[in-house]
């Protein structure tokens, strides 16, 4: 089941409240439901065109998914200026997915369909989305393949939420080289802080995630150069906490 409601209003959910997924937060940043797709396209296209000529930022909604509802329901007020869909398990945050949501923070693991396997479904789909994991587990080498673009261990704080979001929604309107480079450079350094060295090399997925570095490095590098010096100051920043050098700045 998935309903329409806003925090702060007398019918809001409370933590632990029933309701597979609903729409919380219509903020500053959001868009109206009933807004036409083809609008959207035009508008991301002209974005990520002219990402050159100041702070552009993906102004779609963020989609909370945890099968701990208090949790979920939790985060979705830490980003009370943001439009925020919350859904409480992996099958009906792929039914609540649509194209105005942008940025998704996925729990891994959850009953009936693991957020891993949610992950994937999306980039199945063509989604245009930016993918967050939450997790109180580390990384393991098996899955090295997940295609997501920042992983978040729990617990985590309000301020980390709000900062992940905000480096994503910026990445979303970012030409499509530097938004792909830096989400591989996320996977590799979260592996590199994770395992050794001698590890990984062992693995084919790692030695095909540095091998997809190289690929994407050259329009990277000319994507960036079309970008305005304040986004640039924000991206060497997002890499500079990386465990590896973004080599593109």
């Amino acid at each position: 089941m998935i309903r329409t409601t806003s925090w702060g209003r007398s019918d809001g959910p409370t933590a632990g409240s029933n309701g597979s997924a609903l729409r919380a937060n219509p903020g500053v940043g959001g868009r109206t439901t009933g807004e036409n797709p083809s609008s959207k396209d035009a508008t991301d296209d002209r974005t990520r065109t002219d990402a050159g000529d100041g702070d552009a930022r993906g102004d779609g909604a963020v989609l909370v998914v945890d099968d701990e509802q208090g949790f979920a329901d939790a985060v979705a007020l830490w980003l009370d200026d943001y439009e925020v869909v919350v859904a409480y398990d992996g099958d009906d945050a792929l039914d609540a997915y649509t194209p105005d949501i942008d940025v998704v923070l996925l729990d891994r693991r959850m009953p009936t369909v693991p957020g891993d396997d949610v992950l994937r479904e999306l980039r199945d789909r063509n989604a245009d989305v930016r993918v967050a994991m939450l997790t109180a587990s580390e990384i393991g080498v098996e899955s090295a393949d997940l295609p997501f673009d920042e992983y978040l261990q729990k617990p985590i704080d309000r301020d980390e939420v709000r900062d992940a979001v905000e480096a994503l929604k910026r990445q979303h309107a970012y030409p499509e080289p530097v938004r792909e480079y830096v989400s591989v450079l996320v996977r590799l350094s979260e592996l590199e802080s994770t395992h050794s060295r001698q590890r990984l090399v062992e693995t084919d997925a790692y030695a095909d995630l540095e091998a997809r570095l190289d690929d994407v490095r050259p329009a990277a590098e000319r994507a960036v150069e079309h970008l305005s010096d304040d986004e640039v100051e924000f991206l060497r920043a997002y890499v500079g906490d990386l465990e590896r050098d973004s080599r593109i700045l």
